[in-house]
């Protein structure tokens, strides 16, 4: 009998502990309600006055293993290329250059065309020129280029621009200084050329770069002629290019 009235009490107890509240809850307690006693509030950039700031900031990259060589201007940016041709024949031609026998009829250069940024109809061409400063794919970047010196006088003429396909014109006594460099060891290599956007572009072309497809990369072809002997038709693909993209912050 005695433990049943214990066994009562204590339930009682037990009871009254989970149906009784306190005006002034535990720690614990405190602890569960105060997610309830945060106040919420709003702020209004236009209501309110707030200062508020934008800042850019310009990563330089080198593009020396990008896929695409980029011409032209559009927008905020404008690119320019860098290229130098590898320049290899036999030693029989070589032979006739070193004596002088050697003349370059007619030369010149085709890209192939598989990008366009901006509007596709808007004008659009370039000068190229001969550069004097040394440069790798690899090290030059559009912080590099205020460093370049190259020839006022531009190579090229008779440039055609299709959708598929850029060709124009190359100096003949470019392309002959060219073979004579490379004939001749004892003589200094080429720089290569640079491709500047003209002032009237409003859009950007991109080219197939350096490829291991040599059928769709940048071709030179450059056609001789030794007096009474033969007319031969040379080509040679890009040893090392590179664009080099320039852009202004855009106005917010």
């Amino acid at each position: 009998m005695f433990n049943k009235i214990v066994l009562l009490i204590t339930a009682g107890i037990f009871a009254l502990s989970l149906t009784s509240c306190s005006n002034s809850p535990s720690p614990v307690g405190v602890q569960m309600l105060k997610g309830d006693l945060i106040k919420v509030n709003q702020v209004d950039s236009y209501a309110d006055s707030l200062a508020q700031r934008t800042s850019f900031f310009q990563r330089t990259i080198p593009l020396g293993d990008a896929s695409t060589l980029l011409i032209g201007k559009s927008h905020n940016v404008e690119s320019s290329v860098l290229m130098k041709f590898l320049i290899i024949m036999s030693d029989s031609i070589n032979s006739a250059i070193l004596h002088d026998s050697v003349t370059v009829k007619s030369a010149w250069i085709t890209m192939s065309r598989i990008y366009t940024f901006g509007d596709s109809l808007a004008p659009f061409d370039f000068t190229v020129h001969k550069v004097n400063s040394a440069w790798t794919a690899s090290g030059f970047d559009a912080d590099s280029l205020p460093g370049l010196s190259y020839d006022a006088a531009d190579l090229s003429s008779n440039r055609i621009i299709s959708d598929t396909l850029t060709t124009f014109t190359f100096d003949n006594a470019a392309a002959a200084e060219w073979l004579k460099e490379s004939a001749d060891t004892t003589l200094a290599g080429s720089d290569g050329i640079y491709f500047k956007p003209a002032q009237n572009s409003q859009k950007v072309i991109g080219y197939q770069a350096l490829s291991l497809t040599s059928s769709v990369a940048t071709q030179l072809s450059v056609v001789i002629e030794k007096t009474g002997s033969y007319t031969d038709t040379l080509a040679f693909f890009p040893a090392q290019d590179i664009s080099v993209v320039k852009g202004t912050l855009p106005q917010l």
